[in-house]
């Protein structure tokens, strides 16, 4: 039965209102004494039960139908409800509060001279809380708590309290931006806006502008300059709407800014990962987890024992405390690697925090961690660490990294090892062979070289090797024919010293004009070291030069230098025959008569020649 004084239904107004406009304006003390007289119940008419629905539209007089719009279905046992055509979560319930834009009531107030409040009616949108701003004014939507059994009647609400709303009209202002309101407001009337977000339920697309909204603002908000702005909520929608590449633009900067290590992938996503953990076994939630965990495995150093949201399943990226522990090597030779293979950049972050690509990075790592240490290299040959330091030193065993201005690395791959062992073609010794073999360290000192060059020489075939049946190592116990050794030796420097001029320390090296200590005493015909003497009191000319069979530097003179002090200068034993005289005798006489030597005996310390000027004894000779 239609009731005597009925009300004009309006586009978009909830049931509830229709039903609260109605009751006041016959009469009732209130919608719920109304409803309880009908027989029928507030949650049936604001659920739009069909039931309900029939009476509503006998009070009324309104098509069924049109009452029938935006009908709620509670879904998933409560957990989600649905508004027309969207769906909403538990959490965007109004509760017990009445909600409106109180600019639209003071409009519907301003339409009627009398009986005002009956004008006044709650918009659906009103009735979720996911909008929080009026999509025609963009006002905030003011929220005011009831009694359980004042809930939906909004006539007599505004009926009471007119005056409040009125000056809450007045000061209202709006929003800087609220187009996620009118974006949720299409939804809810089955618009279509955005490919992206159409595509999830529309409280996950809240949900998710509200989450990156908070991201943004604790990532992105230091140093920005204060003023006016946008909501979190409208500032992730902004994102959001722009489809996932700008979702992971903006996660990926995020990332970049700080560098965080796996395990502090909470300082960075903070709120917005908790949401994805909280939600994550919901079907409705899976493909925005999906679209986070691989942003997150694409941008973070994440390996198979992390988890993000979901258990990592692929790893693209890591740091260098991550390499360093799955490769088995030092931090500081992972950067070094990195560093030449142009993977990574110089930088003085943590390791934790200096990420580049895994599978680049295998590449140049899984060839060095298989390598030997120098320690492994020295227990495999059975040598001293020292020993096998000199061979890498020597360059016998390519090292995996160049020598640079950080420490070098000593490790060798596996292959150049077997290589560098093969070729040395240790020979067993047999009972009973020559003894005139002897071991390294005495056929070093014999040959004047270095134990690197003896094996440097085996290598290339120019010596052999050899070792007892009962050996420990592959080295130990190595002997070689010290007069093989010697030849090979002075051959290798010669060799080297003819073609190149000076050694490796620009020194000359010394040839055929150059006449060292031992050569002067010689060619002087005296004795001890008088050749050295002359040079050193500097009476020959000096040169610094290497000996090309020795490799050691000394002092050298000229054939030129000799010449001219062989010219100018004597020797005691030379006048003795000149004259004659015995030695002893010519050198009191030449005492007498105030002639000295050029250099007593005395001032050297050593038995040497004794030289005088040819000017000071020719006028008494």
């Amino acid at each position: 039965m239609r009731l005597r004084n009925p009300v004009e239904f309006r586009n978009g107004e909830a049931r509830l209102s229709l039903t609260s406009r109605l009751a006041a304006a016959n009469g009732f003390k209130s919608m719920h004494n109304f409803v309880t007289i009908t027989g029928t119940s507030i949650r049936s008419i604001h659920f739009g039960e069909p039931d309900a629905i029939a009476m509503l539209s006998g009070w009324s007089g309104f098509d069924p139908e049109v009452l029938s719009a935006h009908r709620l279905k509670t879904v998933q046992q409560g957990a989600t409800w649905k508004l027309g055509e969207a769906m909403m979560s538990r959490d965007m319930l109004p509760g017990y509060r009445h909600r409106y834009c109180p600019k639209c009531v003071a409009c519907d107030l301003t339409e009627r001279e009398n009986d005002s409040h009956l004008g006044a009616y709650v918009r659906v949108t009103w009735t979720t809380r996911a909008i929080r701003h009026c999509p025609q004014h963009g006002c905030s939507i003011v929220e005011e708590r009831c009694e359980p059994h004042e809930l939906g009647d909004f006539a007599r609400f505004v009926s009471a309290h007119r005056d409040r709303i009125m000056a809450q009209s007045a000061a209202a202002k709006p929003a800087r931006a609220f187009e996620l309101d009118r974006y949720i407001e299409g939804r809810i009337r089955g618009h279509t806006a955005n490919a992206y977000l159409d595509g999830l339920e529309t409280f996950v697309a809240f949900d998710l502008c509200k989450y990156l909204g908070n991201f943004h603002r604790a990532n992105f908000d230091s140093g920005r300059p204060p003023g006016p702005r946008p909501g979190e909520t409208e500032e992730g929608f902004v994102i959001a709407s722009s489809g996932p590449a700008r979702i992971e633009a903006v996660v990926a900067e995020a990332i970049d800014r700080v560098k965080p290590q796996a395990s502090e992938a909470k300082s960075v996503f903070g709120k917005l990962r908790v949401w994805l953990l909280r939600n994550y076994q919901r079907t409705e939630y899976s493909s925005v987890v999906e679209l986070f965990q691989d942003i997150a495995e694409r941008h973070m150093p994440l390996g198979p024992e992390d988890v993000f949201v979901l258990p990592t399943r692929k790893r693209h990226l890591h740091s260098l405390r991550s390499a360093s522990i799955e490769y088995n090597l030092m931090e500081e030779r992972v950067y070094q690697l990195l560093l030449r293979a142009g993977l990574v950049q110089k930088s003085d972050l943590p390791s934790s925090r200096i990420y580049f690509d895994a599978e680049k990075g295998n590449r140049v790592l899984a060839e060095a961690a298989e390598t030997l240490n120098t320690s492994d290299i020295a227990r495999h040959l059975g040598i001293d660490i020292d020993v096998a330091r000199t061979i890498l030193d020597a360059g016998l065993i390519p090292r995996v990294e160049n020598v640079g201005r950080s420490r070098v690395y000593s490790r060798v791959r596996l292959e150049d090892y077997n290589a560098f062992y093969a070729k040395l073609d240790i020979r067993i010794l047999d009972t009973g062979q020559s003894t005139e073999l002897v071991d390294t360290p005495a056929a070093c000192m014999r040959a004047r070289c270095r134990n690197p060059e003896i094996f440097e020489l085996a290598v290339q075939g120019q010596i052999k090797l050899y070792r007892s049946r009962d050996s420990d190592g592959a080295l130990l116990g190595l002997k070689v024919d010290p007069a093989e050794l010697r030849e090979a030796i002075v051959e290798k420097r010669r060799r080297i010293a003819a073609a190149r001029r000076r050694d490796d320390n620009s020194s000359l090296f010394a040839g055929d004009n150059l006449i060292d200590g031992e050569d002067i005493t010689r060619r002087l015909k005296a004795s001890g070291c008088t050749g050295h003497e002359l040079l050193k009191l500097g009476f020959l000319e000096q040169v610094d030069a290497v000996c090309p069979t020795t490799w050691r530097k000394k002092k050298y003179t000229t054939r030129k230098s000799l010449a001219t002090f062989m010219k100018h200068h004597v020797s005691l034993s030379g006048l003795a025959n000149e004259c004659g005289t015995p030695p002893r005798l010519l050198r009191h006489k030449l005492y007498d008569l105030g002639i000295r030597p050029i250099f007593e005996q005395s001032e050297v310390g050593s038995r040497t020649a004794e030289f005088y000027r040819r000017a000071d004894i020719r006028k008494y000779l």
